[in-house]
């Protein structure tokens, strides 16, 4: 474990978090950078069908991931994929990226867009 000696008279006010930050970078020397090794794709669908999106990384895990829809955080998707079911029309257009990070380092995917078409097929009756 490294560390910091600092003159007496220097005040540094650090948070809990920092502290924590600064320990696990220090002791991730042993720690893989990320590099996405698949991308998620953008995608034309159906209404009320669904959208899948995922993306995979290699280096040095646990990785945690979160996925974001027009810059904000989806907070249930936190794995390496995310679904939208049912899309639905009002979902036309929406950008889609993930940002994975590890002890290390951090990752953004490509941004995506999800494309909504609307379901004109007339439903079948068969007899």
């Amino acid at each position: 474990m490294k560390t910091l000696r600092l003159p007496s008279h220097w005040f540094l006010p650090v948070t809990l978090l920092q502290v924590v930050t600064l320990l696990r970078v220090g002791g991730a020397s042993d720690c893989t950078p990320l590099d996405i090794t698949s991308q998620p794709q953008s995608q034309v669908v159906l209404e009320n069908c669904s959208a899948g999106f995922s993306v995979s990384v290699r280096g040095t895990g646990p990785c945690s991931y979160q996925w974001f829809r027009d810059d904000h955080p989806v907070p249930t998707a936190t794995n390496g994929s995310y679904t939208i079911t049912p899309v639905s029309l009002a979902d036309n257009g929406v950008r889609i990226y993930a940002i994975i990070s590890n002890d290390c380092s951090k990752a953004i995917s490509l941004e995506v867009q999800l494309y909504v078409s609307l379901d004109v097929a007339p439903p079948r009756v068969t007899l």
